[in-house]
């Protein structure tokens, strides 16, 4: 029951967040600021997540959600904690209101389209520009399905491949 609540709510804040929202595709060069949605069960390798972060060049802030421990993991990342969701396992209104206030040129969600946590955070991030791996919500332009085995880099590699072919 809570979960379609969860549900209900997430799609129609989506679905407000599109309206304002201008969608332009954008080729990787063009690309200067990154936002990069993590998930506790994306099973990270920070050394190697960190060696990509500095081989793209480009300015790239990551959001990372665990929602089953109370203190964040990593110091320089975004991490959102229990404290940080309702208890429809959706953002609080005051983490929703600091993300507004950022722009990106491009938002990267590598998680799967049941984390509603971190679905609410690609809708709430300001970017014209928006990669996932679903389009169960309607929240990105970009479709990238993940392949197994399921590899962050692996992933990311594979978005940057196909917003090299974008040529705009």
């Amino acid at each position: 029951m809570l979960t379609s609540i969860a549900r209900f709510s997430l799609q129609s804040r989506i679905s407000k967040d599109n309206i304002h929202r201008k969608k332009h595709f954008l080729p990787w060069e063009k690309i200067e600021k990154i936002g990069l949605i993590l998930h506790q069960a994306d099973n990270i390798n920070k050394s190697a997540l960190e060696k990509f972060i500095d081989s793209t060049k480009k300015y790239l802030d990551v959001f990372y959600v665990d929602l089953t421990t109370k203190q964040a993991l990593y110091g320089d990342w975004h991490c959102y904690t229990k404290k940080d969701a309702t208890f429809l396992g959706l953002p609080r209104s005051t983490v929703l209101a600091e993300l507004r206030k950022q722009k990106f040129d491009l938002v990267i969600n590598t998680c799967g389209d049941h984390e509603f946590f971190a679905t609410a955070l690609v809708s709430s991030l300001n970017a014209p520009f928006k990669c996932g791996n679903s389009k169960t919500f309607n929240d990105v332009d970009l479709i990238i399905k993940k392949t197994e085995p399921y590899q962050v880099v692996d992933y990311l590699n594979e978005v940057i491949r196909y917003l090299n072919m974008i040529k705009v």
